[in-house]
């Protein structure tokens, strides 16, 4: 059985990692691409693949996320240029979905709106739209761990 520190340290982990997420991409599959999911068909794809899953699969430990992370998982199982609909779609309700969690949370919701915000980019710049609500998205989960900790340290 893994110990409630463990769990923690390895969520906390897994918010890192999809905070670094982009910088891992563009390490393995460079800049020439319009969106996060392009990096499907570079030499990045297994790094895609697997941030997505893992993050997905920390998600859906919280009750709330359970959505995000099914859609999250969608997004790196169906290919963007193959399945088009489904993938686009389940991107743009995987964030809208995200930010409207976050606009409800009592402490964080400015993040929410920091993320709904941000979507205005996606006229300029999708990639760099989904760059910021990746970090947002993480941000948020990393922040919920950090109190966590501390309660639980307080609780000790």
């Amino acid at each position: 059985m893994i110990s409630s520190d463990t769990k923690l340290r390895l969520k906390t982990f897994m918010c890192i990692i999809g905070m670094l997420f982009p910088i891992v991409l563009i390490f393995f599959g460079g800049l020439d691409v319009n969106s996060l999911s392009e990096y499907y068909y570079t030499d990045a794809k297994w790094a895609f693949v697997l941030i997505c899953l893992l993050m997905s699969g920390n998600m859906i430990t919280v009750d709330k996320w359970v959505v995000p992370a099914v859609l999250l998982m969608t997004i790196a199982i169906f290919p963007c240029k193959e399945f088009r609909i489904l993938h686009n779609s389940s991107a743009i309700v995987f964030f809208l979905w995200g930010a409207v969690i976050m606009c409800k949370d009592k402490r964080l919701y400015w993040m929410g709106y920091v993320m709904l915000l941000s979507s205005i980019l996606y006229a300029i710049s999708l990639y760099w739209c989904e760059v910021i609500q990746i970090f947002l998205i993480s941000a948020f989960h990393l922040k919920y761990l950090y109190r966590i900790r501390k309660v639980k340290k307080l609780r000790d």
